[in-house]
């Protein structure tokens, strides 16, 4: 009786023990899948580059033309990398977050 009651004891542990892991794994998940989420979606805004240069484009004319200062060509310039580089952190926290959920998933490389 007495080993009967320590194996169902240690039963009952490690069943608690899955349950807790379990619980903990689909929390990971959810979590990697939201970071995902967030960062495509900020993102999405971000996605049309056609744009990206209209800014400089007009600072140009508009220095070229006299109308402008040397500033604010540089600004204009300042803006549109600015804007390259949030879209480049963007897609990099984005990537992060999908190698974190294939990881927590099991599909990548173990940490």
């Amino acid at each position: 009786a007495p080993r009967r009651d320590q194996l169902v004891a240690e039963r009952q542990a490690r069943l608690s023990e899955i349950q807790l892991r379990t619980r903990l794994a689909k929390r990971e998940v959810q979590l990697a899948t939201e970071r995902l989420h967030q960062a495509l979606q900020a993102l999405e805004p971000l996605r049309d580059t056609s744009k990206d240069a209209e800014l400089s484009r007009l600072a140009k004319v508009a220095f070229d033309a006299g109308e402008g200062s040397l500033i604010e060509l540089l600004d204009a310039y300042q803006s549109e990398s600015d804007l390259q580089l949030a879209r480049i952190d963007l897609q990099w926290e984005a990537r992060r977050a999908a190698i974190a959920l294939e990881t927590s998933r099991g599909l990548g490389v173990p940490r």
